[in-house]
């Protein structure tokens, strides 16, 4: 059994891996057992544990939802969007996990800042990395997808296609008249 074993594709788990479904077994265990139990002052914070064990699972059953880029490298900014988000779920199962309706519902509103920040922050770091607003370093335009045979294809005009000449309908040859020949 190893530690890690990033293209696992024959199937057997890693150490992490046995962690990350140990981690959801126990997440799962206590929501169920909170889901029978009377809720008491403890209730919240056992189901923010369990929602955060199960957060975590996924982490370790899955090391791959925290790679990315060229490299397929770790990415600290999935990580820090994953903690961001991490702190806001296990405090709003806290908050809110004895509630009753709907209408006590409330939500601070900076909290929203937070989350946007985090995504943004993300969306701007994923930009940043894929250069999507960089020239292309060759000067020549890439290939066009076309007809394999026909006229060539022009790209190195932005405007419509070249006009062809219109194509005359083929003729088809009239048989000569019946009957009457003089």
């Amino acid at each position: 059994m190893k530690l890690i074993n990033r293209n696992n594709s024959n199937g057997e788990l890693t150490l992490l891996q046995c962690i990350g479904v140990f981690f959801l077994v126990a997440g799962c265990a206590v929501l169920a057992t909170l889901l029978f139990k009377q809720a008491d002052d403890n209730a919240s914070t056992f189901a923010a544990m369990g929602f955060l064990s199960i957060m975590l699972s996924i982490v370790f059953i899955f090391p791959n939802t925290l790679t990315g880029g060229k490299n397929d490298t770790t990415s600290t900014m999935r990580i820090a969007v994953f903690m961001v988000v991490g702190v806001f779920v296990f405090l709003c199962v806290k908050s809110f996990w004895k509630l009753t309706s709907l209408k006590d519902f409330a939500l601070n509103g900076t909290w929203g800042v937070i989350i946007a920040a985090a995504f943004g922050g993300k969306a701007i770091q994923s930009l940043g990395e894929n250069n999507v607003f960089s020239k292309p370093s060759s000067s020549t335009p890439p290939p066009i997808p076309g007809p394999k045979s026909g006229p060539p294809v022009v790209s190195s005009t932005m405007g419509p296609p070249p006009l062809q000449s219109p194509k005359s309908p083929p003729t088809t040859p009239t048989p000569p008249p019946i009957g009457n020949s003089g």
